[in-house]
């Protein structure tokens, strides 16, 4: 399988030097949340108290 947008778009991120995403993963940027985690970052959602 080819690669989609999601994955070009973290590609470009990281070859850019971004460290942090922050946005609220769901529905439409589920595919962003996978892309980070195939890519080996954490794509964690939460955030402490």
């Amino acid at each position: 399988m080819g690669m989609n947008v999601a994955d070009a778009l973290v590609e470009a991120a990281v070859r850019a030097g971004v460290l942090r995403v922050y946005g609220v993963i769901g529905d439409s940027l589920n595919p962003v949340g996978d892309a980070i985690r195939r890519n080996g970052g954490a794509a964690v959602g939460s955030c402490p108290p």
